[in-house]
């Protein structure tokens, strides 16, 4: 078992070389890392419970309005949050609204809204969870805890370690004009990754916010999309960054 350890170690440092030795690969790969495991406390008034070993067999009921803080999405912040979901397994139900200066907000339809009645179940929504995560979380009446360790994560990770990027999220390892690009995607989840990239990079987001309901794209967004186009436009194309590794590894 103990070979088989080293094995495997020594072939992911190998991939990890293979894959880009410069500072902002190695940034890219710290923060995939990061992401692999939450962990975070609650404050605030409500009462939930959930468990989840993906979301094909889960369970959750309860709700939650406060902040909360820990490592979060790779790194650590604070956020403004409220949460309320009842069901099992795909029959579930989960609302999440988040404001934060760290992570991007995350914006759910109220009534009336477009997309508030065209999804109701959690895995038809963007939000703070994903498909494959493994998890548990317990707020009682005024303090709680979670932890999640998100699979997907993971496997992005692993596969940067020998030079590939499959949930696009990459920050540091890519020109700015490459992520403004991205964030212009009409896939919701590229666009995502795009703006937490920029985010973490320091540069504006113009106010993008994730909506919940992935095939709308609400007034945030779209003055969002067009400032990018404005920064595109106003700037030559940027080089790759200096510390970023060359074409082709």
């Amino acid at each position: 078992m103990k070979s088989r350890l080293l094995a495997l170690l020594a072939t992911t440092a190998a991939g990890a070389a293979a894959g880009g030795c410069s500072s902002a690969a190695w940034r890219d790969r710290a923060h995939d890392f990061a992401q692999v495991f939450e962990a975070s406390g609650s404050v605030g008034p409500g009462m939930a419970a959930h468990v989840r070993l993906t979301e094909l067999a889960q369970i959750g009921a309860g709700s939650f309005d406060g902040k909360s803080g820990g490592l979060l999405e790779g790194r650590f912040a604070a956020a403004r949050e409220q949460r309320s979901e009842l069901g099992l397994s795909l029959l579930h139900t989960y609302e999440f609204r988040r404001e934060s200066r760290d992570l991007l907000d995350v914006r759910q339809p109220y009534f009336a809204d477009p997309g508030w009645s065209e999804h109701p179940l959690s895995w038809q929504l963007e939000s703070d969870r994903h498909f494959c995560d493994l998890g548990f979380g317990l707020h009682l009446a005024y303090v709680g805890v979670s932890a999640t360790l998100k699979l997907a994560e993971l496997g992005d990770a692993l596969a940067g370690c020998f030079g590939f990027d499959p949930l696009g999220d990459d920050a540091f390892g890519r020109s700015l004009d490459q992520l403004r690009e991205q964030a212009l995607s009409l896939d919701a989840g590229e666009r995502r990754a795009a703006y937490d990239a920029l985010l973490r990079r320091g540069e504006s987001i113009h106010g993008y916010s994730i909506y919940a309901v992935p095939d709308v794209t609400p007034p945030a967004q779209k003055r969002a999309e067009e400032a990018i186009r404005r920064d595109r436009a106003s700037e030559p194309p940027s080089a790759p960054t200096s510390d970023a590794p060359p074409a082709g590894g």
